[in-house]
This record gives structure tokens, C-alpha cells and sequence, in this order.
């Protein structure tokens, strides 16, 4: 039975993201959306302290803090996790069918990127379809979010996604 992960979880917030002065508490949405799609699709013996220490990270937009997760250098190392990297992209709202069916395939995963009220970047893991958009697991504290964005959701706006696929052997 897949659960949902917290970036706060004690085991593993106060891990270092690969080389950088940042912690998966802190800084941890992606890595722990992440897993929670390995959790998915892939290997269930997968843990965000494990990804931390395994994935490529590079720093961002003058942040010379090296914790960002790089996509494709990082494509090797999920595979040995059983999934595979598909696509980042911006979100639009045309995108939502497409990713509503990745969300009920039992073979495919996807993470969304959202804007906080304070106007930064968070990731979290996308579900399953709801009404008003995609349901998902929030890493910060692992609840369960219903209404992700808009006016009267918990963050402002969607404004990327990444796609993952199981790796077939």
C-alpha cells in the first residue's frame, strides 16, 4: 500500500540534499514527491534520504547552493529505482486530461510544481483527478491536498509538472 511521505519525517528531514548546505526538511518537496511516485510505480524499499545522497543536484539562478534536482543527469540513478523520467514542462490547464490519466495509470506518475503565497516554488505529488483538479500529497507535512490551486486553494497556482513511467525490465 502506497503512504504518504513527509519532507518533516524525523528519519530523514535533517539529511543534506547531495552536496548542499540544504536539508530535506527544508528543501526536500521535490526529492519526497518523487518518491512518493517510486513508491508508485517503481521500488517500495525507496527512501528520500536514499535519493538525496544518489540524484544530481545543481544550483539555480544565481542560488550557488547546489540542491535543485537536475532532471536529466538524475535519469540513470531513478531507473535503478524502477521508473523512468519522462517530461518537465509548464502546466497549462489543456495539460490536465492528458495528466488526469497518467494520475489513474497504475504504470505512470506525476509531480506538480506549484506557486506559494510568499511567491516560491513547491513540488507535490499528484494522486489521483479530482473535480476541481488534481488531488494530491503535500511533502511538507504528508496531508492530503483537495483543491491544489486557484482561489480557493491552498496555493496560488500550478505552474510546472513532471512525468514519470515505469521502467520495464
Amino acid at each position: 500500500m502506497q503512504k504518504r511521505l513527509s519532507q518533516n519525517d524525523p528519519k530523514w528531514a535533517n539529511v543534506r540534499i547531495g552536496r548542499s548546505k540544504s536539508f530535506l526538511g527544508g528543501n526536500g518537496c521535490a526529492l519526497v514527491s518523487l518518491n512518493m511516485v517510486i513508491n508508485k510505480i517503481g521500488k517500495l524499499d525507496c527512501t528520500p534520504d536514499l535519493l538525496a545522497k544518489e540524484l544530481t543536484f545543481v544550483p539555480v539562478s544565481g542560488d550557488a547552493d547546489p540542491r535543485y534536482l537536475d532532471w536529466i543527469q538524475s535519469r540513470e540513478a531513478l531507473e535503478k529505482y524502477g521508473i523512468k523520467f519522462e517530461e518537465r514542462a509548464r502546466y497549462t490547464s489543456y495539460e490536465y486530461e492528458r495528466l488526469k490519466g497518467i494520475m489513474n495509470s497504475a504504470t505512470m506518475g506525476v509531480i506538480f510544481q506549484v506557486q506559494t503565497k510568499s511567491g516560491g516554488q513547491h513540488w507535490v505529488y499528484g494522486w489521483k483527478p479530482g473535480i476541481l483538479g488534481p488531488v494530491c500529497w503535500d511533502p511538507w507535512d504528508g496531508s492530503i491536498v483537495y483543491n491544489l490551486a486557484g482561489l480557493f486553494g491552498k496555493y496560488p497556482k500550478i505552474t510546472g509538472f513532471a512525468t514519470f513511467k515505469k521502467k520495464l525490465s
